[in-house]
């Protein structure tokens, strides 16, 4: 008898309205970009989003004390006026305890006009691979 190894998948996010699905914020107006503004999100959204990976870009702008990003290494706090870049296949999750105001911008590397599979992503775009910017 063979034995079975447990396997974690990590849930791959194709498209924006599949983000937004996930995270119950409300309905995507369309894949290929969009603004909201973080207060207005549904009321039903998670406070915790578990690991998972998108194949679109984010910034998050955040004008209070945000979210609590949970990443593989290591818990970033975020605090106000704080900025937070997310690219295609980046692996993250987080938690929050309260209300955000700011704004969330998805948009794809379509729309961007940016191939993050070129070997040269992060070289040519080293803003678009940071971690949180804190004015």
């Amino acid at each position: 008898m063979k034995n079975k190894k447990t396997q974690a998948l990590i849930p791959w996010l194709d498209t924006i309205s599949q983000f937004f699905d996930t995270f119950r914020i409300g309905t995507a107006v369309n894949d290929l970009f969009n603004v909201m503004r973080i207060e207005d999100q549904a009321k039903g959204k998670l406070l915790f989003m578990p690991l998972f990976r998108g194949n679109f870009f984010r910034i998050l702008i955040c004008k209070t004390q945000g979210p609590r990003f949970l990443l593989p290494d290591e818990t970033i706090y975020t605090s106000a006026n704080s900025i937070y870049f997310a690219y295609p296949g980046k692996m993250e999750s987080w938690q929050r305890e309260e209300t955000i105001y700011g704004y969330l911008i998805c948009f794809t590397s379509e729309f961007a006009g940016i191939d993050p599979l070129k070997p040269k992503f992060e070289k040519d775009y080293p803003f678009l691979c940071v971690e949180p910017i804190h004015f």
